[in-house]
């Protein structure tokens, strides 16, 4: 194929594409290897070999439960020995120590499928597996519970400096002598090629091939570049057997950085790009660690000692990794096989009064595909802007599909099967800055959902499309749901200490099939709203044959104000229109006026009601009313005395819920409508036709 003038060829700068692997006989000290069959390969060419240089490539400490998250290496807290790397070239240790059960711990090496409970300590050195022993220092942190994660690694990347028949010169020496698998590595050669292209302010072509990474390609300050794959599905950049990621750093120091990234938290994408102006990726494909039948590895590990630790921390693998580029394009390019968000980025980001020097200002996809992947598709994990995700195909993830805690968002005419949640929002900050600007606007239109949502390990109980965490300005439109078993749309204001509810949203011309089709059917609804600013209209929502008794069209809870539902027609469900109550909790009691809030009702807006004149209906049948509520330390002040007791729960009203519901189609419904909450008689409802 000819190459347009303007591009760097990567097969000029020694890039192989070649899939050809034999084995190796490795010599321990040795930087000469006994190869089975030379094949192609070539003097000054990069290759990588799994099974003669074991190591520990990560050694980190978590903890304590409720520091969400929270690590540090390890220093002399624990040693480790003797992996021999029978169990793989890529295996973590988890050892787990549970506060409530002190002197002992338990271990797992597949990822918490299963553990081995209740093994004494003895600050010795202790067995677990494959050759690997600990010894504990004798510290308190065992009692107050904590994680040690150890992620062994037995590959080793060098570059050919001779050969002679069969035997192999290498720039590095085997750690042991074994018998070990040899294949090329591309790294090198692309990476000098992508250096070049930049530096040339030319682009970049790559012919078609399997290209294997040992780690990240980087493409730092572009001024402009395109790196272009002869065709999409013959071009593959395959990390999944390459230095993949271990522990994603601290991205909030990372995006304070001048390029916005850290070496720790991008190992592990096909291609990273930091900052610069323009970028351009078309036509190939990338492939990682994990797929979609390992989402319960990759996902969030239920521990005894430690919260937030995540499986894809330990192999991570991304198709791309963004930092604060200011514009990209990414265009017939393919995911598969990704342990962490397939595509990604983090963004320094402008206020209502400042903008940074660099910071992404446009993110296209379109015609991309993301599919067996254990994690996220796609991943905003901070505030760039214009972010558009157009005509693409997303199956089989088991994480998000979609999550944005960034502005300006537009998902459109692209496809849904069995995958998670399109988050908006999740933003994990309510700073009165976040008030002004706002964050979480997105357009979701015209696209098809199909089967269920499947998140990590809860199947068909999380929603298609959430709205939460400091959303605003969320549009939903003439979207198809297809015989869909899974929650179809959570519009959820009630959210953690760390954010700002979600609200100010319309959900309109939608069609949903809610029809279970050879599975049993599963507790769903069409539409739930616990938001204030909402309006619902023009939805067609209903199920084939006989009346589904375990969907809900629409679900409507006491704290949403200011709803307007209307001209929507309701077939075949269990519930039409259903109301539920806001429930509350007491905390930390201040006086006879005062408590802390404890996690629900959902903590406010600076600029809102802020709970005045709202009605605390207490579980002995006593009513109080609220003054206000302080939205920076969640103190509620009561408007008179009551003598309030700590984790007594209460069910919360607005003074005046303003819903309006009108000119609705309720038919086949076992119960039309089931109003039966605090503010569920105080509906205006007119002109709806209810068979």
């Amino acid at each position: 194929m000819n190459i347009a003038d303007g591009y760097l060829c990567a097969k000029d700068f020694g890039a192989s594409g070649s899939e050809f692997t034999t084995t190796a006989e490795a010599t321990a000290g040795s930087n000469v290897f006994l190869l089975e069959d030379v094949g192609d390969f070539q003097v000054g060419q990069e290759v990588e070999l799994r099974g003669c240089n074991p190591f520990v490539a990560s050694f980190n400490l978590w903890g304590p439960m409720g520091y969400h998250g929270h690590y540090v290496d390890i220093t002399d807290e624990v040693q480790v020995r003797g992996w021999d790397g029978s169990n793989g070239t890529h295996t973590v240790y988890f050892i787990d120590f549970d506060s409530r059960n002190p002197g002992v711990f338990r271990w797992s090496n597949d990822f918490a499928r299963t553990w081995s409970e209740e093994v004494p300590i003895t600050y010795g050195w202790q067995k677990l597996s494959a050759g690997v022993e600990i010894k504990l220092k004798e510290l308190p942190c065992w009692a107050e519970g904590r994680v040690i994660t150890i992620a062994f690694r037995n590959s080793l990347v060098g570059k050919i400096e001779r050969i002679d028949g069969n035997r192999l010169t290498l720039n590095v020496a085997a750690a042991t002598s074994a018998q070990c698998i040899i294949r090329h590595s591309d790294t090198m050669a692309l990476q000098a090629c992508i250096d070049a292209a930049v530096a040339e302010k030319k682009n970049v072509f790559i012919p078609n091939g399997h290209y294997r990474l040992s780690k990240s390609l980087c493409v730092n300050n572009p001024t402009s570049i395109t790196i272009q794959g002869e065709t999409a599905t013959n071009v593959l950049l395959d990390i999944g057997e390459g230095d993949i990621g271990i522990i994603p750093g601290d991205i909030a120091t990372l995006v304070s950085e001048k390029q916005g990234a850290g070496t720790r938290a991008q190992a592990g994408a096909c291609i990273v790009l930091n900052g610069g102006l323009e970028v351009n990726i078309r036509d190939m494909s990338m492939r990682g660690g994990m797929g979609f039948d390992q989402r319960d590895q990759a996902g969030h590990m239920i521990t005894k000692g430690a919260s937030g630790v995540w499986g894809f921390y330990f192999c991570k693998s991304n198709a791309l990794a963004v930092w604060s580029t200011q514009r990209v394009r990414v265009n017939n390019c393919h995911a598969r096989h990704m342990s962490a968000e397939c595509f990604y980025c983090c963004s320094q980001s402008r206020t209502a009064d400042e903008e940074p020097a660099c910071y992404t200002k446009l993110l296209v996809y379109e015609n991309c595909s993301v599919e067996d992947c254990a994690r996220n598709g796609f991943n905003n994990n901070d505030y760039a802007e214009n972010t558009q995700i157009l005509s693409c195909r997303v199956r089989h993830v088991g994480g998000d599909s979609w999550e944005g805690s960034s502005r300006y968002v537009v998902i459109k005419n692209s496809y849904f099967r069995d995958c998670g949640a399109i988050a908006c929002g999740n933003l994990r900050r309510r700073d009165e800055v976040m008030e002004r600007l706002g964050t979480g606007q997105h357009v979701i239109a015209d696209n098809v959902f199909e089967s269920s949502c499947k998140y990590g390990n809860f199947p068909n109980t999380m929603p298609m499309i959430n709205a939460s965490a400091c959303a605003t300005q969320v549009i939903i439109r003439n979207n198809t749901f297809v015989n869909f078993n899974s929650r179809a749309i959570r519009l959820k204001g009630d959210t953690g200490k760390n954010d700002l509810p979600a609200g100010n949203i319309i959900v309109t011309g939608n069609s949903f099939n809610m029809t279970a089709i050879n599975e049993p059917t599963d507790y769903r609804y069409a539409i739930h709203i616990s938001t204030p600013d909402t309006t619902i209209s023009d939805n067609q929502i209903y199920v084939n044959g006989d009346t589904d008794t375990n969907v809900t069209a629409i679900q409507l809870r006491d704290d949403a104000i200011r709803v307007n539902i209307h001209d929507n027609t309701i077939v075949g469900c269990g519930k039409g229109i259903e109301t539920i109550c806001c429930p509350g909790k007491v905390g930390e009691v201040l006086s006879d006026r005062q408590f802390v809030w404890r996690g629900i009702p959902p903590l406010p807006r600076r600029r809102s009601h802020l709970y005045r004149g709202w009605k605390m209906h207490m579980q002995n049948g006593d009513m109080i009313t609220l003054d206000s509520v302080d939205a920076d330390t969640g103190i509620f002040t009561l408007a008179e005395d009551y003598n309030l007791v700590s984790g007594e729960m209460f069910d919360l009203t607005p003074p005046d819920p303003c819903w309006r519901i009108h000119d609705n189609i309720i038919a086949d419904c076992e119960q039309p409508l089931d109003m039966e909450s605090l503010c569920g008689d105080r509906a205006f409802m007119r002109d709806n036709a209810i068979n």
